[in-house]
């Protein structure tokens, strides 16, 4: 039984017990001389020459010390007395107690009494039990050496410990790590009252809870135990500076009383013998204070790996072993085991380490085939039942190296675009300077950034004299020499005569690399020729799909029309991302971000005088009101919701040759002298899907290279990716998703009357869902969809309307929100009796997922030709239960079915009318 309880013992008792005890954390506990009813019982605490008193009640629910915790909202009750005090000795300062109970004071054997009011008689007879049990244990129990050399008191404190935390299967894998890191050879070194406190904080804590604890919280623990380590070594220090203090004094006397006084100044008389132990102490305790100091700095690393094992259990007992039955590349049916715990993927019985998987590629034109990348074995190709099956193995793997960190997940990518007519002159040896982001040759808004090197570096040049190979090399050498450490890889270069675009990524990312393409197309006399056009360069980073596209666009300034034709065939032609099941849209709505860039060759409307007046002034605002890009921005003829950085910097065109300073203004050629206006040729834009962010860091020109006519232009930027693998469970069967449209209206432009359908496109969908043809016509927008504003070309267009019932559910492949919230839904209304499509657009799926909520949204229709109609509509997810699929829309909106709980106004970004 307990040897701190007294029984029966008044207060005055109590504290003349803890001053004879004169030390720190001395305690006992013993009946309340105040309460008579029973379950009264009171906590007796010394701390710094001062008792303390705390009333335990006792009551259905346990022990409960009556004090205010800094965690007021609980009451923390306990089953004995023991439990009670085991807890205070790790969680003193959460009780508020103000030093944990560590020196038991024993009762007089006379007078005490146990808990239960027996005597101590009756606890001697059962210590004697114990020691008995404890000697029949030695006999059964397998002892190592160091148990051997422990001191019998230890030995058995160690059996029992061994027996309770080997032996019970409620104990946790981390308390059985952490009780068996105790059985080291110092341990017979050590004493009990130390072993009991290590004890006790492995089980109140990380290892016992199986709970993540912040360093904070670590480090306090750690530092009790420290600070009661070196209680009796300070009051060991005390005693002894009593002790030199007395002795100095002592010879200090005998000297001064002494007739041979000159005797105290003969050297090493005191100090040698002293000054040796002073040099003693003080290398003990510099070493004790370092082992302190190294013990606390090591503590943040230790609860971090706690926390991590913690974790990845905690996520592999969530995510469960999943089966998969698939076909292999010979078309025979195959068993796929994914293992979380073990972090194996099984083949027919044949295992492979989740490390080994290096990327999986969805095949676009088979929704249902993949392609496992491993890093050391052949490759494999998977052909699934379904597209849900797929996305779900997919899932499954990805969780799996996410849980295991065999591959990190990447939030962002930081991206270097830039664009160079090079004049027909090849570059010079130094395309160092190309890289620089800093420095007076810089001109414009940078982001200083010298050191942290890009994840993607793009190329787009025009009138390149210079061939792939060494251009390729020239920029992986001069990468090398910026960012030293780091390797880039060429991902894609493509050409067309002297128009190029070339992508690197660092060689880190190569197994998220995937599904790469490149195309061409001439728009040159005729489009037969190659002198103007665009090159392209697609492929999907993780599941990120991104598109660099460099072109050169017919030159003059007369020609604006005949570059936005350009612009459009461009577009049209472009065969990137057409595999997929998303290549009836256009170009920029194929790929999560699409980089634009080259010689567009796009001129001030603005008198010579005028512009150089203006860059003199450095009033590049004044300069862009007359650009003819922004013109057609604006119109929307050409790279709509597409965004440019504001400019900052000087017109990129057209230099003096062998200078920066000065622009030429005629041109001499043989068909005829040519005037061009200082301009804004050379550009770079971005177009990114709206539930993905984008920021442009930087937008700047370099006027280094002078061989050329046209300056660098280069940009940065900041670019979201998708997300790769859900968190939790990815797919929750209990309660499925499905989405429905309950009204739908649009004007569309035509000449001739029209029955339009609605085809909705998107990953989340296994296959394209389309409406019936529209029933009926409006003359104008329903009350809830009013708020928009209207275009102006469309006042007086018809509006079509679709219903409820004429839009069917769209059940995604996988319910989970965040799956859904991750991607869009691309519309297109098209004739009910043709191919011919009619407009297109974007609906983002962001911020739209929160069940049973009604989303109004509004968003504008495109063509080739531009804004061609627009389309507003109300849309709902909503939960059902396996045993609702394919019920029908009437359930969802009845009574008692869940209804619309919200009605609110979400815009669509920059989709809005």
């Amino acid at each position: 039984m307990s040897n701190w309880y007294h029984g029966a013992m008044s207060r005055v008792d109590a504290e003349q017990l803890l001053t004879e005890a004169g030390k720190d954390g001395a305690f006992l506990v013993r009946k309340s001389d105040r309460s008579p009813a029973p379950g009264g019982y009171v906590l007796s605490l010394s701390f710094q020459g001062q008792p303390h008193h705390f009333r335990i009640k006792l009551d259905q629910a346990g022990y409960c010390l009556s004090v205010r915790t800094q965690d007021s909202n609980n009451c923390y009750n306990f089953g004995t007395l023991q439990d009670l005090i085991e807890y205070l000795c790790a969680n003193c300062e959460r009780m508020n107690i103000p030093y944990p109970p560590l020196h038991p004071i024993c009762p007089n054997p006379s007078t005490g009494e146990d808990e239960g009011g027996e005597s101590n008689e009756e606890e001697e007879e059962e210590s004697e039990e114990e020691s008995e049990d404890d000697l029949s244990d030695e006999q059964e129990i397998e002892e190592d050496e160091t148990i051997k050399r422990c001191p019998l008191e230890l030995r058995k404190t160690l059996r029992k410990r061994r027996t309770k935390y080997m032996n019970d299967n409620s104990i946790t894998t981390l308390s059985r790590t952490a009780f068996g890191a105790l059985d080291t050879t110092e341990i017979a070194e050590l004493d009990p009252e130390f072993l009991k406190l290590m004890e006790m904080y492995i089980d109140n804590s990380a290892f016992y809870k199986d709970i993540q604890l912040d360093d904070n919280e670590g480090k306090r623990c750690i530092q009790m135990l420290i600070d009661f380590s070196s209680q009796k070594l300070l009051d060991e220090l005390r005693l002894y500076r009593k002790r030199l203090a007395f002795i100095d004094n002592f010879l200090s006397r005998l000297v001064k009383e002494s007739p041979h006084s000159e005797m105290a100044s003969e050297p090493g008389y005191r100090t040698e013998p002293a000054q040796t132990v002073m040099d003693n102490i003080d290398s003990a305790l510099l070493d004790c204070a370092q082992t302190s100091q190294h013990i606390t700095g090591k503590v943040g690393g230790v609860y971090k790996q706690i926390s991590r094992s913690i974790k990845v259990n905690e996520e592999c007992l969530i995510n469960k072993t999943k089966e998969f039955v698939a076909r292999d590349g010979a078309k025979c049916r195959t068993q796929i085991v994914v293992d979380p715990l073990k972090g194996s993927i099984s083949f027919a019985g044949v295992d492979f380490h989740h490390a080994q998987v290096q990327r999986m590629e969805k095949n676009h034109k088979d929704p249902t085939r993949m392609t496992i990348v491993f890093t050391r074995c052949k490759n494999k190709d998977i052909y699934f039942d379904d597209t849900r099956t797929r996305e779900e193995f997919y899932q499954s793997v990805s969780q799996i190296k996410h849980i295991h960190k065999s591959e990190t997940s990447i939030k962002s990518l930081s991206v270097f675009c830039c664009t160079w007519n090079m004049g027909e002159v090849e570059p010079t040896s130094d395309t160092f300077r190309l890289l620089d982001e800093g420095g007076l040759h810089v001109q414009g808004i940078s982001s200083g950034n010298t050191t942290v090197p890009p994840d993607i570096v793009a190329f787009a040049t025009q009138e390149a004299n210079i061939t792939e190979r060494d251009w390729t090399s020239a920029i992986q050498l001069s990468l090398s020499q910026k960012y030293q450490g780091t390797q880039y890889m060429c991902v894609g270069i493509q050409s067309l005569m002297g128009i190029r675009v070339m992508v690197l990524v660092q060689s880190i990312h190569k197994g998220k690399i995937s599904c790469t393409e490149c195309d061409t197309v001439k728009t040159g006399v005729g489009g037969m020729v190659g002198t103007k056009g665009a090159t392209a360069v697609s492929f999907t980073f993780g599941t990120t799909k991104l598109a660099f596209i460099g072109c050169h666009l017919a030159a003059r300034a007369e020609r604006k029309l005949k570059r936005t034709e350009m612009y459009r065939d461009i577009c049209q032609h472009l065969s990137i991302g057409k595999k997929s099941k998303f290549a009836p849209f256009d170009l920029s709505y194929r790929f999560d971000h699409v980089f634009w860039m080259g010689d567009l060759n796009y001129r001030l409307d603005c008198e010579y005088e005028k512009v150089l007046q203006n860059i003199k002034l450095q009033n590049y605002d004044a300069l862009l009101k007359d650009d003819q890009l922004h013109s057609e921005m604006r119109q929307r003829s050409v790279l709509y919701e597409y965004k440019e950085a504001p400019i900052q910097f000087p017109p990129s065109y057209r230099y003096k040759r062998g200078g920066r300073t000065e622009y030429v203004y005629e041109k001499v050629k043989a068909s005829g002298n040519v005037y061009n206006v200082p301009s804004y040729c050379d550009r770079i834009l971005i177009h990114s899907m709206p539930q993905l962010d984008s920021t442009q860091t930087g937008y700047f020109a370099n006027t280094y290279y002078k061989a050329s006519d046209h300056a660098p232009v280069i940009a940065t930027y900041t670019v979201d990716t998708k997300v790769q693998c859900l968190r939790g469970n990815h797919d929750d069967q209990d309660s499925l998703l499905k989405i429905h449209f309950p009204l739908l209206q649009a004007k569309i432009q035509c000449k001739s009357p029209e029955r339009f359908c609605i085809k909705f496109y998107s990953a989340i969908f296994a296959e394209t869902v389309s409406s019936r043809p529209n029933p009926r016509i409006r003359f104008d927008y329903a009350p809830e969809l009013e708020g928009f504003e209207v275009q102006q070309s469309m006042d007086r267009v018809d509006v079509s309307c679709w219903e409820q019932n004429d839009v069917p559910e769209l059940v995604p492949i996988l319910s989970n929100r965040e799956f859904i919230a991750n991607e869009n839904i691309l519309i297109q209304v098209v004739s009910h009796n043709s191919v011919d499509c009619y407009g297109q657009g974007i609906l983002s799926m962001k911020g739209r997922t929160t069940p049973d909520v009604l989303y109004t949204f509004g968003l504008l229709l495109t063509s080739p030709d531009g804004i061609c109609g627009e389309l507003r509509g109300e849309m709902v997810v909503s939960q059902y239960a396996p045993t609702q699929r394919g019920t029908g829309e009437q359930n969802l909106m009845s009574p008692g079915a869940g209804g619309v709980t919200n009605r609110g106004f979400i815009a669509s970004g920059s989709s809005e009318p």
